[in-house]
């Protein structure tokens, strides 16, 4: 599934024990090897639910307080941005 920049997607995951609708938008971030396309939320998400996601639209995902959650066989160079 191939996302544009700027778009958002709306998720049913499973975060504290409870199912919560959370927005993820199409974003690009630096990091320390250079800028890279992934999925941004706001809101914190459990690391299985950030795994599934990942793999779901085969884009890295960054929540709040947790690293980046690569999708399964993949590097983050893979998702670099030229500029």
């Amino acid at each position: 599934m191939s996302l544009d920049m700027g778009k958002t997607v709306v998720e049913r995951v499973r975060r504290q024990g409870m199912y919560q609708r959370i927005t993820f938008e199409v974003v690009v971030e630096p990091t320390d090897i250079g800028r890279v396309k992934l999925l941004r939320s706001n809101k914190s998400v459990d690391l299985d639910e950030a795994v599934r996601i990942a793999a779901k639209y085969g884009l890295p995902v960054h929540a709040d307080g947790m690293e980046i959650v690569l999708p399964p066989g993949s590097m983050l160079k893979d998702f670099l941005v030229d500029e």
